[in-house]
């Protein structure tokens, strides 16, 4: 998400006449003052005393880590019903813990007792009010969620039939063997982060459902040298979680992490004595021997024809944004038009929700901008040659990048502006001022006698947004730039004077080590070839500072905030000039960072309405981590739901007294077994 930065006023450097040292402050009226500020948007009140400050002057308010540096905080335009404004810090992942500062400065017209400050001081800011506080990122936020703005909300039903699943083996959890796996296996480990499995194959072995499953290795081929021993209680097996599975004959692994003892003989007595001395040795590279073995869940098969149907509510949220606090679940009711109480159908975790969902799907959270197969690509995703007619196909592969879009054609191009348009067909509904992110991983690779950089674009495409060049395919977010056989290493600059912002690639040393990145200013570069998400940060429609932020990830990963100006529906779209490029999990959600609320999301619910094609209204209820409601809740009336079938499956289901069917037909006391009807 974007972030924001705050500044310290130069006026808190300079002296004051007053100093109030009361807690909650005689001049502010400072109340509902945290005893911490932990992550997200925190908040305090404050109340300038009408008789003791100037009104007509604005307050000031500085709030500063542990070393003095600033932090953000919205002055918000919530005004409680006694009069108090609400002050939110907001407190990001990377804000530094320890004890910060809340300073308060104005200018006082009076002394507490009423006495008029004349003089020197007068008309100057003249009172300050301080206090510490203690700040933890990573703590929840249990802040009371405040909003000033209602939000928005659209609900529709979506009837979905009960799939059955089958698998390629017949269970869903597998187990594929070494012998399954083939070729020659080697383990590898760059001193930090992660590590690697490679199989030298051909045809590719491993699959994106293998990704969380475990790998077990009893006996790996490591040497651990004489006078050394495993500890008491340990073996050499090896066993860890596939995190990623990065293509077809490469996964990311756990490093490898033997406990071991050194052996050291103490005197010359016979029999000899020895001193063991326990420690950990992390090999960096080895053969990995077999047997082994991967135990996962596969993907499976969804079939249709159960004749079970249930409905849901699907709810689409947006406007999602408290002055102070964070949601942390959200409750929805339900009220028949034929009764008169609320009955409690959904309490939901809220969490940020990919809006590149396939239309009318059978499965619910079901994404196209993941590339299962080549049918993925063919039902979602169109493209076709600008400028030029060449004929080209896009596929989906798992050699270089697994489960990825390649996207091929430019190898054609002859003509100077030429390129290849890749975008989705479903349209993504978007809310004016809501903040948003679309992510990717993306690889670019020359093809054969490709002597210039590979290039790609990307831009957001709607009716409400605006070009940005001549392509008129919408505002460009971001342009890729390679200049390797093979690269993934991604890092952003700042916007440029077009307002675009440029990726290149960083080349320089191989891959796990690192050049530690450097600000000295915002148009500068963060450069570095470790394995790390680099995000680029700005709103789309601004000409904002560019926060490029370093942190833990994947290289391969770009992370591209937006916010659109209007309502709109819009497209992604790929714009590649020169090069192979190969993207994989691609996602638009409403921008999010630990402990802040999505501003665009949704669930969905069950709803088991008391009878079919019936009215319903619905209400939801926010609440914060600590269980406390939002100072709102929405209400939708005389909404027409179709409803669930009754489906009744087992062969022990008992139907007492008796049944009225149509308009009067009357069946009492019968067994229906074996397409059978008889008396009971």
């Amino acid at each position: 998400m974007i972030k924001r930065y705050g500044t310290v006023d130069p006026r808190f450097q300079e002296d004051v006449l007053i100093i109030d040292t009361n807690t909650d402050s005689s001049y502010f009226k400072v109340s509902d003052f945290p005893s911490e500020l932990t992550a997200g948007k925190n908040m305090f009140k404050i109340y300038g005393d009408r008789h003791l400050l100037r009104v007509d002057k604005p307050i000031l308010i500085s709030v500063t880590d542990v070393n003095g540096n600033p932090i953000y905080h919205h002055n918000t335009t919530y005004i409680d019903s006694t009069g108090r404004v609400v002050i939110s810090p907001y407190i990001y992942p990377d804000t530094p813990p320890g004890t910060g500062k809340v300073q308060i400065l104005a200018i006082a017209k009076k002394r507490i007792k009423g006495n008029d400050i004349k003089g020197f001081w007068a008309n100057k800011y003249n009172v300050l009010w301080s206090r510490d506080i203690a700040i933890d990122p990573i703590k929840v936020n249990t802040s009371p969620v405040l909003f000033k703005k209602i939000p928005g909300l659209k609900i529709v039903e979506n009837v979905r039939e009960y799939l059955t699943q089958t698998y390629g083996t017949g269970t869903a959890q597998h187990t594929a063997s070494s012998d399954d796996i083939g070729g020659n296996t080697t383990y590898a480990y760059p001193g930090f982060g992660s590590a690697y499995i490679v199989v030298n194959s051909n045809t590719g072995v491993f699959s994106a459902s293998m990704e969380g499953g475990l790998l077990t290795v009893p006996e790996p081929g490591v040497v651990i040298g004489a006078g050394n021993s495993f500890q008491p209680g340990e073996t050499a097996e090896y066993t860890t979680v596939i995190h990623e599975v990065i293509s077809s004959t490469q996964i990311r692994v756990s490093p490898y992490s033997m406990a071991l003892q050194s052996q050291e003989q103490v005197g010359t007595e016979y029999p000899p004595s020895y001193v063991y001395t326990p420690y950990n040795y992390e090999p960096t590279a080895f053969t990995v021997d077999p047997p082994y073995e991967i135990s996962y869940q596969q993907e499976a098969t969804l079939n249709t024809g159960s004749l079970n149907s249930q409905s849901f509510a699907s709810i689409t949220l947006k406007n999602l944004t408290p002055v102070c606090g964070n949601i942390h679940n959200i409750k929805t009711y339900i009220r028949s038009h034929g009764f008169a109480d609320f009955q409690l159908v959904g309490d939901n975790i809220l969490v940020e929700r990919d809006l590149l969902m396939i239309p009318n799907a059978d499965l619910a959270f079901d994404r196209f901008g993941r590339f299962y197969s080549q049918e993925t690509i063919n039902n979602y995703w169109a493209s076709e040659s600008v400028n030029q007619s060449i004929n080209f196909r896009n596929v989906y592969d798992n050699d270089v990048m697994i489960s990825s879009l390649r996207i091929t054609g430019s190898s054609g191009l002859t003509e100077e502006d030429a390129y290849i348009k890749t975008y989705c067909i479903p349209k993504i509904e978007v809310y004016k001022d809501n903040e948003y992110e679309i992510k990717f991983r993306a690889i670019a690779k020359k093809f054969d006698g490709q002597e210039v950089k590979s290039k790609m674009a990307v831009y957001i495409s709607g009716s409400n947004i605006p070009n940005s060049d001549d392509r008129q395919i919408g505002e460009k977010i971001v342009q890729l730039s390679a200049d390797g056989e093979t690269q993934q290493n991604w890092t952003t600059t700042a916007i440029d004077s077009q307002g675009n912002a440029w990726a290149e690639l960083q080349t320089t040393q191989p891959k796990g080590l690192m050049t530690s990145p450097t600000d000295t200013g915002w148009n500068n570069t963060y450069t570095s070839t470790f394995t790390q998400e680099y995000a680029a940060s700005w709103p789309s429609n601004s000409t904002a500072n560019v926060d490029v932020q370093f942190g833990v990830g994947d290289d391969k990963l770009l992370d591209l905030p937006f916010i659109p100006s209007k309502d709109d529906d819009i497209q992604i779209v790929f714009a590649v000039e020169s090069g192979d490029w190969y993207i994989n999990d691609v996602v638009l959600q409403g921008a999010i960072d630990y402990q802040f609320t999505p501003n665009h999301t949704f669930i969905e619910v069950p709803v088991d309405a008391p009878r079919q094609d019936d009215i319903l209204d619905f209400r939801f209820e926010f609440y914060n981590a600590a269980g406390q409601q939002a100072n709102i809740s929405l209400l939708t009336e005389s909404i027409n739901f179709s409803g669930s079938n009754l489906f009744i499956s087992g062969n022990n289901n008992v139907l007492s007294g008796s049944i009225i069917i149509g308009d009067g037909f009357v069946m009492e006391g019968f067994t229906v077994a074996e397409n059978t009807l008889s008396d009971g």
